[in-house]
């Protein structure tokens, strides 16, 4: 079979590039924060561990969720690189599972005893991010060639929203943190407008409330004029509300 070759420098919608931006930074800034943990200062060794699991249980779960519908809407086109999209996730879900487990022997060590399993942790970590910016890249490579050559982009919004249907509220919040602030204005609002087909008022509202937390004044202003024309009712005097918050204290 011969396999698809990637179209030219046509600009195609990607519906893996937020979940991939979001999981880099993930990663990137939790090995930063484990690091940066002072082994001596238990409160500061509890938050960091916490940030481990909350990035491993998002990694986890986004992995799972590209191994089943990625490989699902390649197979049929070129069953070769489903194959090989399927074996990098399985890598990645067992190099999880590997921190997984270092993570629980931490938590579960006396506080006095955590220093070597610490450096231990963060040398797993970093392992692991090197390990899946590297599947990220061939996942990518694998996948967009089939899928752009099969699909339009319309169909593509689907894989993304079928991708971000496997997500809960809590994973979806803890995403929104390092997403919010790395994609521009246009990718924000579709953002909102695929959290509102969750019709969860308040995952929209997060969204909302994050941007004002992460984003300098103008761009979340910015936000807030491109959201307004399409929202109405509650979900726009909340965000007046929160416009109204951040404009007095400025």
């Amino acid at each position: 079979m011969t396999e698809p070759s990637f179209p030219s420098l046509e600009q195609r919608f990607d519906p893996l590039s937020c979940f991939h931006k979001t999981q880099h930074l993930a990663v990137s800034q939790t090995l930063a924060r484990l690091s940066a943990a002072d082994p001596r200062a238990p409160a500061c060794v509890r938050l960091a561990l916490g940030e481990v699991y909350d990035m491993l249980r998002y990694c986890e779960r986004l992995t799972r969720a590209i191994g089943y519908h990625v490989v699902s809407w390649t197979e049929a086109q070129c069953p070769e690189r489903a194959v090989r999209i399927a074996l990098h996730c399985d890598e990645q879900l067992w190099s999880i599972a590997g921190l997984g487990e270092a993570h629980g022997a931490v938590v579960s060590m006396n506080a006095g005893m955590r220093g070597q399993a610490l450096v231990s942790l963060q040398q797993g970590v970093r392992a692991y991010a090197a390990h899946a910016l590297k599947a990220m890249a061939h996942t990518e490579s694998e996948a967009l060639a089939v899928l752009w050559a099969a699909h339009g982009d319309r169909e593509l919004a689907r894989l993304e929203k079928a991708i971000l249907g496997e997500f809960d509220s809590t994973e979806l919040k803890y995403a929104m943190q390092w997403l919010i602030p790395a994609i521009h204005i246009g990718e924000r609002v579709r953002i909102v407008s695929l959290l509102d087909e969750h019709d969860d008022d308040r995952l929209t509202g997060a969204f909302v409330a994050m941007s004002k937390d992460l984003l300098c004044r103008d761009d979340y202003e910015q936000l807030l004029e491109a959201l307004a024309p399409a929202r109405t009712g509650a979900m726009a005097g909340m965000m007046h509300k929160v416009a109204a918050r951040t404009r007095q204290v400025s």
